[in-house]
């Protein structure tokens, strides 16, 4: 019998447990990225609040100040500031709900267990621009 012969038939059995081993390492990764790229898609609620509050601040649609020519992001219109505004002009395909506070006005659906944001705005209420600050409450995330 050759000496290669005799080194191969006697490591077989590492061969084959090296094997199991690196088996078993590739399936235990591609399990951990499966696992974190469903609860990547499958989690979708933060950025969901996300984008209400970038709604809230910026949308023309909803409470930000606009003049005949331009839209003035990050100040809030204390007109539009209403409850019909808020139910027929924002968040038409958000499902979640949020309830807005400012200046002692809350506006939008009661929400318990909430997120609270606060951002610092300024308030455009009778013809002149103030500082102030918005309290944004958002469902909390489930997962």
């Amino acid at each position: 019998m050759k000496k290669a012969q005799y080194t191969l038939g006697h490591k077989w059995l590492y061969f084959l447990v090296a094997l199991f081993i690196i088996a078993f390492m590739f399936l235990y990764m591609r399990a951990m990225f499966q696992g974190y790229e469903t609860d990547t898609v499958i989690c979708t609620k933060e950025t969901e609040n996300s984008l209400m509050i970038a709604e809230t601040l910026y949308s023309e649609n909803c409470f930000v100040y606009s003049d005949d020519n331009r839209v003035y992001p990050g100040i809030i219109d204390w007109t539009k500031f209403t409850q019909e505004v808020f139910e027929n002009n924002c968040y038409k395909n958000m499902l979640s709900e949020v309830n807005i506070t400012i200046d002692g006005k809350n506006i939008g659906e009661p929400i318990y267990d909430p997120v609270i944001v606060w951002k610092t705005i300024y308030l455009y209420k009778d013809g002149e621009i103030t500082p102030s600050s918005i309290r944004i409450m958002l469902e909390a995330p489930q997962c």
